[in-house]
Formats: structure tokens, sequence, C-alpha cells
């Protein structure tokens, strides 16, 4: 549980600075992880593209975050 809430701090600070979609839509041919903890109405999930992890939210809070320079390369 730790190594994903790290990757998902990891995603928050690297998309820092970048600009944001106004509407989230999930990267094509993005795989999505997610970590549901019972302690917590709310759930985080990760997407991956080619292995590298290019989005991360909190859904049912409306928080998303993209590293948008990662999917224009």
């Amino acid at each position: 549980m730790s190594q994903f809430t790290d990757l998902f701090c990891w995603v928050l600070a690297a998309s820092e600075g970048e600009p944001q979609p106004a509407i989230f839509t999930p990267p094509e041919n993005a795989t999505e992880l997610t970590l549901i903890n019972d302690e917590c109405p709310d759930y985080i999930s990760v997407w991956f593209v080619d292995g590298r992890p290019v989005a991360a939210a909190m859904p049912m809070d409306n928080f998303h975050r993209v590293i948008s320079s990662s999917l224009t390369k």
C-alpha cells in the first residue's frame, strides 16, 4: 500500500505546474490501478501508458492530475 501511495504522490509532484484538462478523461491505451482503503470513503487510482505513470486521481473528490508532457511524447 505504501508503494502505491508513493507512486500517487510522485504523479502529483510530477504534474505540478503542468496544464490540467478541464474534464478528466483517462488517456487512451492506459491501464488503471486502483487502491481501495476500507478506512477511507474515497479511493485512489494511477494510470499507466507503456509502463509509465501518466495520471492520478481521487475520483470521488473530483481530484485528477495528469502529467501532460508525458502524453505528448
